[in-house]
């Protein structure tokens, strides 16, 4: 029952920021009294010359007993990221992975905050933060 709702909320929390980034665009495009520096577009679009990177972290399963195996990965929304780096830190004191879609083992019960960052050959950058809840097994 947790887990689906701490699931849940993420993908809330995440298309919540998506929505935003869009109303945004969109007020921006039909009035002045907003200017691009007031938000950040969604990524590939185009606002004043100048591109964007937004990049969602995602992890299946959030929750579950020690030890647990989760798989991250990355939604790019506009696919649009041009030869991107990525960097995980999955909260546990382990070696950072510079994968795309690393798999990770939680040892030890706990929670755990997973920082996502990338960058792409633009310098561009994007972070995102995730939850991890392990268990007692």
């Amino acid at each position: 029952m947790q887990a689906s709702g701490r699931t849940a909320n993420a993908r809330d929390t995440r298309y919540k920021r998506l929505f935003l980034v869009v109303a945004l665009t969109i007020l921006s495009a039909c009035s002045t009294a907003v200017s691009p520096e007031d938000f950040v577009p969604p990524k590939g679009k185009q606002v004043s010359g100048r591109r964007v990177l937004l990049l969602f972290a995602e992890a299946e399963p959030e929750i579950g007993p020690a030890p647990l195996t989760v798989q991250f990965s990355v939604w790019d929304p506009h696919d649009t990221a041009e030869d991107p780096k990525f960097f995980w830190d999955f909260g546990d004191g382990s070696p950072i992975s510079n994968e795309r879609k690393p798999v990770h083992v939680y040892e030890k019960p706990g929670d755990y905050t997973v920082k996502f960052y990338a960058s792409d050959t633009d310098e561009l950058v994007d972070d995102d933060e995730l939850e991890i809840e392990v268990e007692e097994p």
